[in-house]
């Protein structure tokens, strides 16, 4: 939900773009989360791998490349406030309640293969 600190320029920023732009908006930060987890993964294998001359150099990049994904996911989780902002403002009762039907499925069937997995360890 929205930190009551900043809900009122988040508010601010997603009524002045509206639901459509910030949709597109979110994609991209998406996109470029994703980006840097993959690049933060890729280094920090080449950071610790022993046999890897060039740890060192791997380690930097790999710290520089972490605070991406901070900054990355911080995009993310402001614009993900906006549109939960829109979507209770702007959309009708059917489209809360399917997306709203839809993480609740989303979460049980995550539960039920996390007890998959806990039935299944060694």
């Amino acid at each position: 939900m929205l930190d009551s600190g900043f809900a009122k320029d988040y508010i601010d920023i997603a009524d002045h773009y509206g639901l459509d732009t910030q949709l597109m908006k979110l994609a991209e930060e998406c996109a470029e989360y994703s980006a840097a987890c993959l690049k933060w993964h890729v280094y920090e294998g080449l950071a610790n791998n022993q046999a890897n001359p060039s740890r060192k150099y791997f380690s930097e990049l790999c710290d520089k490349a972490g605070e991406d994904c901070v900054k990355e996911l911080a995009d993310v989780l402001v614009l993900s406030r906006q549109i939960e902002w829109l979507l209770q403002k702007k959309s009708t009762a059917e489209l809360r309640e399917a997306i709203e039907k839809e993480m609740k499925g989303k979460v049980q069937r995550q539960l039920n293969r996390i007890e998959e997995e806990k039935r299944n360890a060694s």
